[in-house]
């Protein structure tokens, strides 16, 4: 990982990035549509996108060992239910169980 400056372009430390102790500069988990922000519930969330595109609305199916936008978790496996499925790992992660958080993201060159 590299550090980045911190400044306008990338938004607020803690609060559009996450900033480590190490000045390393971190995008939350979770941006599955790839918009500015990571959300469980309302318009164009990520939950509803992973389920509705990239799993064509199939709540059972599995894509394993992929590469893939949807795969929330980074574990090679995009799964909407059963054991370590990318929807929970969304809402108990990056959102810390709450369904009304919007975590904004301030992306570089945006």
């Amino acid at each position: 990982l590299t550090a980045l400056p911190t400044g306008s372009l990338f938004g607020t430390a803690n609060t559009n990035y996450v900033r480590t102790g190490g000045n390393v500069n971190l995008l939350y988990g979770g941006n599955g549509n790839f918009n500015t922000n990571t959300r469980y519930a309302g318009i164009s969330n990520d939950k509803d996108y992973l389920l509705g595109t990239i799993l064509s609305g199939n709540q059972a199916s599995i894509n394993s060992n992929v590469y893939s936008q949807g795969d929330l978790n980074m574990n090679k496996n995009v799964r909407y239910s059963g054991i370590s499925n990318d929807k929970d790992f969304l809402l108990s992660q990056p959102l810390g169980g709450n369904q009304a958080i919007i975590k904004s993201q301030s992306l570089p060159g945006n």
